[in-house]
């Protein structure tokens, strides 16, 4: 089977999975350390403002939820080859990353030193799920 230049025979998707997998693995850790990122923001950084700790602490719901996502995806489902159901795990995931992107984009949170890194999770994800498309 053939989809654009990609051949997607049995043995070519087994190589797309792989890919797949590598790319997931390095969403999974991105976001992961980002979530970090928000987390020493919030119990460490008295400097920021009420405001930025709002934001920071609704985007690390939604990166709890994202990374649920992208983890499952992740340990579960490629794994064992398990498609049925990993659109949604992607979507998902590309929701709660943009929820938290979205929370940037109105007010001057977009100067923050987290949004940049929010901006290539979201890039990451976007990617995976993009590679994880071709599987189906």
């Amino acid at each position: 089977m053939q989809q654009g230049h990609i051949n997607l025979s049995p043995s070519h998707k087994e190589e797309t999975t792989a890919y797949a997998i590598l790319v997931l693995s390095a969403a999974v850790e991105s976001t992961r350390t980002t979530s970090h990122t928000l987390t020493y923001q919030l119990q460490k950084n008295a400097s920021i403002s009420v405001q930025e700790r709002a934001f920071y602490g609704a985007c690390l719901t939604d990166y709890v939820a994202a990374l649920n996502s992208l983890y499952h995806t992740l340990v579960v489902m490629l794994p064992n080859c398990f498609f049925q159901g990993i659109n949604d795990d992607y979507l998902s995931a590309l929701a709660s990353v943009n929820s938290c992107r979205d929370r940037f984009i109105g007010p001057a949170m977009y100067m923050s030193p987290v949004y940049p890194l929010v901006l290539a999770d979201r890039n990451k994800a976007l990617l995976a799920y993009s590679l994880g498309k071709l599987l189906l």
